[in-house]
């Protein structure tokens, strides 16, 4: 670079659990590297750090998250919980989470639970989450959640059986019983979660325009 145009370059620093999770080693491998005290880099531990990390940034701006007990499946340790999940569209950096959590202190995510975020115009302002709550928000409509309290029996890890067939499942040690779950996909889904009277009335998101 010639030294006049060397002023202008620049980098930029971050966490590697916020961005730096290889997922590269078979499981018998990744059980080998953890008993050294070394990453696994397996499927589990990759899905685990992914969900962790945007769990982090939540609690970075204010949202109280809980942390799960560490877990074992097939020899590979991770943090399964809570499970977050934020579509690019709902937000892609941290000063776009704080306008999505205006009052980060009213939310609260449970160790156990499932939280998927899609949707460009979904506001979260409290929220007592013990479940799986999945937010999957048309970019079109507006949503605000607001003194919502959802509890359920959510998704739970189970580990697999020495005999399963499917690769997927072999790779991460583990499968997904998916028990129970709240969807939101307008306002009005807000309404009836809470279990507020005018739930029953229709909103124009219930409208087909032909």
């Amino acid at each position: 670079i010639p030294p006049e145009k060397s002023e202008r370059v620049g980098f930029t620093s971050i966490a590697a659990e916020l961005c730096f999770s290889p997922v590269k080693n078979a499981t018998a491998d990744g059980v080998v590297l953890q008993g050294k005290g070394t990453a696994a880099g397996t499927a589990a531990t990759g899905e685990a750090d992914q969900y962790q990390a945007y769990s982090n940034i939540l609690k970075s701006i204010g949202v109280q998250v809980e942390t799960a007990e560490p877990a074992t499946f097939k020899g590979i340790t991770v943090t399964p919980g809570p499970q977050v999940v934020v579509y690019p569209d709902f937000a892609r950096c941290p000063a776009e989470y704080e306008a999505k959590f205006p009052t980060p202190e009213k939310v609260k995510i449970s160790a156990n639970s499932t939280l998927i975020l899609q949707g460009e115009n979904v506001t979260i302002k409290s929220l007592d989450l013990d479940g799986t709550l999945i937010v999957s928000v048309p970019n079109h409509l507006e949503v605000t959640i607001e003194d919502l309290e959802v509890k359920n029996d959510g998704w739970a890890k189970v580990e697999i059986d020495d005999d399963e067939a499917k690769e997927i499942l072999k790779m991460r040690g583990y499968k997904l019983e998916r028990k129970a779950e709240t969807v939101i996909r307008k306002q009005r889904d807000v309404e009836v979660a809470a279990g507020r009277e005018d739930a029953k009335r229709w909103d124009a998101s219930d409208c087909t325009i032909l």
